[in-house]
């Protein structure tokens, strides 16, 4: 009898400590969410020129992915008695930016799980440390693939082709996570980096401006995918359309990754096609006065002002390009 009680108390702990772990991984979680949330308003604010709401934010978001990041340093990913826990652990740990812990919350989550989990937690674990789990991820990843409806796996399976240049199997992977997700933002950016890839940069850039301001996660997407796609263009010597509108939207991309020298001579190309788009003559403006051509600059905002007269901002940078002594 009484060892029938002990039985009965150790497995009450055992299973209030389980509640309380999934309980403490969920809270983690929604901590690290709140970090990601406050990251996102400190670059708002930055946008906005509000600095002092800037500094609050990422401040608030710093000691949120401190918190976070202490827990996780203190929990054993291998103790996961559910692959949700693990799987939730994981994803608190990218989230918060520490990629070593978060890979081994998703190893164990797919060590407790197959199908899917398993596929997923492999591709995340190659995503996020390396090539040390590609032949999981891929594999995993392919042979659930056709069965899935789950369009998170095709999602992933993209980025990975995509991280090895595999440019035609990453779109084939995208479009099967569009079929699933029409309306998933990040399959929608992942195509969109395929498409100017492949150098149909116009209805790339089209759907990127659609998205309007990205999230951490995709921004960080387009950082590291966009600068390669531009230059597979040019390694592989891809002809764009011989319209305005191609060698526009290929000027918006180039300054979107820092090159804005490239993009002054691809948005001067777009306005000799045409000159009846008052933003294009902005943007050459813009460049020109970066560089230093002051004069052409000023002509570039008059031709825009002549197309559309009602721009303050843009007279006011015709009277800074023709300001003497700038």
């Amino acid at each position: 009898m009484w060892v029938a009680r002990v039985m009965v108390v150790v497995m009450f702990f055992c299973v209030a400590g389980a509640v309380a772990d999934e309980s403490r991984g969920h809270a983690m979680l929604n901590r690290a969410r709140s970090g990601v949330a406050a990251m996102e308003a400190h670059y708002e604010a930055l946008r906005g020129g509000a600095a002092e709401v800037a500094e609050e934010k990422r401040v608030e978001a710093g000691a949120l992915f401190d918190e976070v990041t202490l827990w996780g340093m203190g929990v054993d990913p291998e103790g996961f008695d559910g692959a949700s826990e693990a799987a939730q652990f994981g994803k608190a740990m990218e989230l918060a930016g520490q990629y070593d812990l978060a890979a081994r919350g998703y190893r164990r989550a797919f060590e407790l799980e197959g199908g899917e989990a398993d596929a997923l937690g492999a591709a995340r674990n190659y995503r996020l440390i390396g090539s040390a789990w590609f032949d999981d991820a891929i594999g995993l990843l392919a042979q659930v693939g056709d069965e899935t409806s789950n369009a998170e796996v095709h999602a992933e399976l993209a980025v990975i082709y995509q991280s090895l240049s595999l440019v035609d199997l990453s779109g084939a992977s995208w479009d099967r996570a569009l079929v699933l997700d029409p309306g998933s933002r990040r399959a929608l950016l992942g195509k969109a980096v395929v498409d100017i890839s492949q150098g149909r940069v116009a209805e790339g850039n089209g759907v990127l401006l659609g998205l309007g301001e990205l999230e951490i996660e995709l921004g960080r997407f387009v950082d590291e995918f966009l600068p390669g796609a531009l230059a597979r263009i040019e390694r592989r010597q891809l002809t764009l359309r011989e319209d305005a509108a191609s060698h526009a939207a290929y000027a918006q991309l180039l300054v979107r990754v820092g090159r804005s020298f490239d993009g002054l001579f691809a948005i001067e190309h777009a306005t000799r096609l045409d000159d009846s788009n008052a933003s294009w003559f902005n943007l050459q403006g813009g460049l020109l006065l970066q560089q230093g051509f002051r004069e052409r600059a000023a002509v570039a905002y008059r031709r825009s002002l002549a197309l559309n007269g009602e721009q303050p901002r843009t007279r006011e940078l015709l009277e800074q390009a023709e300001r003497p002594g700038n």
